[in-house]
């Protein structure tokens, strides 16, 4: 067996990073390394909660997450160090990383930037010093890293974004068929621009262009 790599999250919950850690985790498995998802806060009630993956180890931490932080903070550390040689990824989990600066060698974190948000670049200003490396998912954003002194030794760039065709794909419709629109994502403007749709639906209207949007 690889490494053994502890990938944490909350509860389980529809987003982005939640996806990608499950994705991750099948495909470290894949190829041989002992990877597991820890929530670290278990049993939370979430409104877009989402079915944790079957093909992977699924662990909790032993205190109800109602216990107060530091406890919680404890058996996360409690939890890494008996698994001895092991990779810690805190993703998005700010509320109990900043045990990365108590963690024993053995213990190596890498924090994963996964968006050009304000919030990421906080975590990693706060403790990126104690990960042992730093893995921003675009260009721009350890551009970013690097401005505010991240320290450049630790840091990867891994894009994880989709390809885009050079070219648009050809599709033959007739004139008054209804454009397509779909948007996928949280109704949040900060990270998502949704309000943006609203801005593209009205320039297709003013252009008499017909349009669905799902």
């Amino acid at each position: 067996m690889g490494w053994r790599i502890v990938s944490t999250l909350t509860s389980g919950r529809i987003s982005g990073v939640d996806i990608f850690v499950m994705h991750l985790t099948e495909e470290l498995r894949r190829r041989g390394h002992d990877a597991r998802i820890l929530l670290t806060r278990a049993g939370k009630e979430e409104v877009d909660a989402m079915p944790l993956p079957t093909s992977a180890p699924v662990d909790s931490l032993p205190p109800a997450w109602r216990r107060k932080r530091r406890h919680r903070r404890h058996a996360l550390r409690e939890y890494l160090v008996s698994l001895g040689e092991c990779i810690y990824m805190p993703n998005y989990d700010f509320c109990h990383s900043p045990i990365s600066a108590r963690l024993p060698a053995t213990v190596r974190t890498v924090g994963i930037l996964h968006s050009d948000d304000a919030m990421h670049y906080d975590h990693v200003r706060q403790l990126g010093r104690f990960w042992n490396r730093i893995v921003t998912v675009s260009q721009r954003i350890a551009e970013t890293c690097r401005a505010i002194d991240v320290p450049a030794d630790k840091l990867l760039t891994i894009p994880y974004g989709i390809p885009v065709p050079s070219e648009p794909r050809s599709v033959v419709r007739e004139p008054r068929d209804p454009i397509q629109v779909i948007y996928v994502g949280r109704l949040e403007q900060t990270q998502k621009r949704v309000l943006d749709m609203v801005a593209i639906m009205d320039r297709l209207a003013d252009r008499g262009i017909p349009f669905r949007m799902t």
